[in-house]
């Protein structure tokens, strides 16, 4: 398995449709904490996954979400 980090982006008037696709969200990352950003006028979601590709990690989330998420390779690194 690899690292992924996906950044999800939805406009404002977006917020409570996004919300109704939660329950359509793959169970592996359900009840998974993840950083919003809505509150201070960017709206968007940024989740930490675990996958064996960068397409399987995008289908973790609901073809709605999908359409406006970008998938990062990468890894957790630690500051010295």
């Amino acid at each position: 398995m690899s690292e992924f980090m996906l950044h999800h982006t939805h406009r404002a008037e977006d917020c409570h449709s996004m919300m109704q696709e939660a329950p359509k969200i793959d169970q592996s990352i359900k009840g998974m904490t993840f950083f919003c950003t809505c509150s201070s006028g960017d709206h968007g979601m940024f989740f930490q996954v675990e996958a064996n590709s960068g397409d399987e990690a995008l289908n973790l989330f609901p073809e709605a979400v999908r359409a406006t998420t970008t998938v990062f390779p990468g890894k957790t690194e630690t500051l010295p």
